[in-house]
């Protein structure tokens, strides 16, 4: 269903295909890390154009995707609202701040603007 999908918007011509993955990285057994890239990557394949993939990739995991030609990029929802500077955090291995979930959409700043950035965090 999903490869008729890509191959449906590929015939569009569009820019880029951005599709959130939900599949439990922390349950990932010998299946699952053949398997699912394997999925995504004909997904990427009959969209035609870039593929930008999402759903709780670690940074290594990204990197991973994108050295394996399953995606041409990675965008980061959780793991960016927790960390303001995730490209600094990147660059130096983290540390990485955990998403509180229970925050999102709450209409206030804490669970999004509250969180210190590495530099702040390393001065206290």
């Amino acid at each position: 269903m999903f490869s008729a999908l890509a191959e449906g918007l590929g015939s569009l011509r569009l820019g880029y295909l951005h599709a959130v993955e939900t599949w439990d990285r922390s349950q990932i057994d010998a299946r699952v890390s053949t398997v699912i890239p394997a999925l995504v990557k004909k997904f990427k394949d009959a969209g035609g154009g870039l593929y930008i993939g999402n759903g709780d990739y670690t940074p290594e995991q990204a990197e991973d995707a994108i050295a394996g030609g399953w995606a041409d990029a990675i965008a980061f929802g959780k793991l960016w609202i927790s960390n303001p500077d995730l490209h600094n955090r990147i660059a130096v291995n983290g540390p990485f701040r955990t998403p509180e979930p229970k925050t999102f959409y709450d209409g206030g700043e804490v669970g999004y603007t509250n969180f210190p950035t590495l530099e702040e965090s390393s001065a206290s």
